[in-house]
């Protein structure tokens, strides 16, 4: 699991990325629609590793998605970036690491091609 804590939301707070983490990210973005997903998907990944950081704790969720993304629109680029880089090194997903040659079955070239949130965030 990995662990982040920066100042957001007025005061130093921590972030869990975990597939918990993953799970509340997919949650919260299941109703999206696409466009949604590269606007919003982002800051449900904040969200999600505060609340995810929250629940590990026992402590209790003091904020809403409405403020983390208002938090988030606050943070300066390298800590936005280190945030979103460390939720896609807990899901195991890295671009660099793609295998480059030889041929894959179909279920492996879905999940190597699989878009995360992060990805639509590029787009």
């Amino acid at each position: 699991m990995a662990y982040l804590q920066i100042d957001i939301g007025g005061r130093p707070r921590g972030l869990k990325f975990s597939q918990g983490t993953h799970i509340l990210v997919q949650d919260k973005i299941e109703t999206f629609d696409p466009g949604d997903v590269k606007a919003f998907g982002g800051y449900a990944v904040v969200w999600a590793a505060l609340k995810a950081n929250c629940i590990v704790k026992g402590e209790p969720v003091d904020f809403t998605f409405e403020q983390v993304c208002e938090w988030c629109d606050a943070l300066g680029e390298d800590q936005y970036a280190a945030i979103l880089g460390a939720y896609q090194e807990s899901v195991g997903y890295k671009k660099e690491e793609l295998p480059e040659s030889g041929p894959a079955s179909d279920e492996k070239k879905s999940e190597a091609t699989a878009e995360s949130v992060t990805d639509l965030q590029d787009a």
